[in-house]
């Protein structure tokens, strides 16, 4: 294994939360993943990443109770330039709780990140070169080991290995 100083080779990722307070706070980017998570008040949240045009990333976090977004959510892939608007506050029918935070989902199939799909297909290429020749090595590996073990139970039994019969 190499040393590698990590830490100053690389950067943290960039990662900050977005927080709708007002009604018209937006935010836009590239979808580039989503994760599950529970909120501080121990809801169920799904918390989709957008990469800004800056290089940012940021998790936007949507309660899993949303199921208008969730499901519009659900229809956008990875690459698509997603929108996500808080368009309307909504007074909580008790009339006690918080309102309810409208959010609409700004998405098209057409609108897509040219410049990080290239890259993740780059990289998808990259990982499956790298397992291929990774594979390659563990099967000459293993075989190896193999070959040396039957050798090795051969000598011990007596017997005797032609150039033709490796076990």
């Amino acid at each position: 294994m190499s040393t590698v100083d990590i830490f100053s080779k690389v950067k943290p990722d960039n990662t900050k939360w977005f927080n709708f307070k007002e009604v018209g706070d937006a935010i836009q980017g590239t979808y580039i993943g989503v994760s599950e998570a529970k909120d501080s008040f121990g809801n169920n949240q799904f918390i989709y990443k957008l990469l800004d045009t800056k290089g940012d990333t940021w998790n936007v976090g949507i309660k899993e109770s949303n199921k208008f977004c969730i499901n519009k959510m659900a229809t956008v892939r990875f690459g698509q330039i997603v929108g996500i608007k808080y368009s309307e506050s909504i007074p909580a029918k008790d009339g006690k709780s918080n309102p309810f935070k409208k959010l609409e989902i700004y998405a098209s199939p057409t609108e897509v990140d040219e410049e990080w799909m290239k890259k993740q297909t780059a990289e998808l290429e990259a990982l499956k070169r790298l397992d291929s020749v990774q594979g390659v090595a563990a099967l000459d590996n293993e075989a190896a080991e193999l070959t040396a073990s039957a050798g090795a139970i051969g000598a011990a039994l007596g017997g005797a290995q032609s150039e033709k019969e490796p076990f």
